[in-house]
């Protein structure tokens, strides 16, 4: 009787620890920060529903609102961070969504600009890369209007 009484704890015991590490594994994994590939070289991108969705940019400039203004401006025209509405990017040269999800959700290194992947999801984020389209569409269309004629 005695040894199967150490037999049981003995096979407890090791289903808990492999419980725990692999529960710990997980936690790891979570709450490690997304690292950001910035510069793949890739001119692959993915498509972005929400691009042209009334509803869906509304939100987006709602969350921009609360969770970027701060440092790049009311429409993303700049204060202490830079403009997001010139259609440039210092981090993706060629503006690819894929790139712009991947800086705002894991942020960019030995920056001010933090990740905010843990505060907003895939869909806000591609909402609020919407949003910062229209607004760029917009400031190109008032600039358009305001040069001169040739």
């Amino acid at each position: 009787m005695h040894n199967l009484s150490t037999s049981w704890k003995l096979r407890w015991t090791s289903a808990l620890g492999t419980f725990a590490l692999a529960f710990g594994i997980l936690v790891v994994i979570a709450l490690s920060p997304v690292k950001a590939d910035h510069n793949t070289g890739s001119d692959t991108d993915i498509e972005n529903e929400f691009e042209g969705d009334a509803e869906a940019i509304e939100y987006g400039r709602l969350l921009f609102a609360r969770r970027c203004a701060y440092c790049h401006g009311g429409g993303g025209a700049g204060a202490k961070g830079p403009s997001l509405t010139k259609g440039k990017f210092k981090y993706s040269r060629k503006a690819l969504t894929s790139d712009l999800v991947s800086i705002i959700m894991g942020g960019i290194p030995n920056t001010q600009m933090g990740a905010f992947g843990r505060t907003v999801d895939g869909d806000e984020t591609l909402k609020i890369i919407a949003y910062i389209r229209q607004e760029t569409a917009k400031r190109a269309e008032i600039e358009a209007e305001q040069a001169p004629a040739k």
